[in-house]
């Protein structure tokens, strides 16, 4: 894998990722604003946990073909890809767990 392919995965983990998380945020927010109900505000954030972890499939792409032997370059835009992956799957997980009580 070469550092343009690395960042490719990762731009695509960092939009895929980035725009779950805006939309669980965004249908909490209508929660708390009444303007959804609990049980779709609910039903919508763990569609967005389903979204994050589809992304999660390219994060793992990285870590098989490393696993595999392959020379995987260094690079912070997939580091970062990564920050956003695991802090959205926690922020994901914190909200449903609040909206379940």
């Amino acid at each position: 894998m070469n550092k343009e392919e690395l960042q490719n995965i990762a731009f695509s983990i960092i939009n895929e990722v980035g725009q779950a998380k805006s939309q669980a945020l965004i249908s909490f927010d209508k929660y708390q604003a009444g303007e959804m109900s609990k049980q779709d505000a609910l039903k919508e954030i763990e569609q967005q946990l389903i979204n994050v972890s589809k992304a999660g499939e390219h994060h793992l792409s990285v870590i098989q073909a490393e696993a595999a032997g392959g020379d995987i370059p260094f690079s912070v835009i997939f580091l970062h890809a990564e920050d956003l992956y695991i802090s959205t799957t926690s922020q994901i997980e914190i909200l449903i767990r609040m909206l379940r009580g």
